[in-house]
């Protein structure tokens, strides 16, 4: 599916009915070098993190991410 739409004069898209009906009305904006990119935003953050990692989860739950993540942080040594 193709689809327009335009910046009015107060810097504001419409985004077409269909495409706000399957993917919802939040977006995030992403400029690139040559152009900027409109990705939905998940109701649940949570998972919107997991599509944008992909597997990197690998079917953990959150606690045992977070679970993980402090772990590693204490093995940390920091030195000036």
């Amino acid at each position: 599916m193709i689809k327009t739409a335009e910046v009015d004069s107060r810097g504001r898209i419409v985004i077409p009915h269909e495409i706000d009906e399957k993917y919802g009305v939040r977006y995030r904006i992403i400029e690139l070098n040559d152009h900027a990119e409109l990705p939905p935003l998940k109701d649940d953050p949570i998972e919107g993190l997991r599509t944008a990692v992909d597997d990197a989860f690998d079917g953990r739950s959150l606690a045992e991410t977070k679970h993980e993540a402090r772990n590693a942080e204490s093995t940390f040594c920091y030195s000036k």
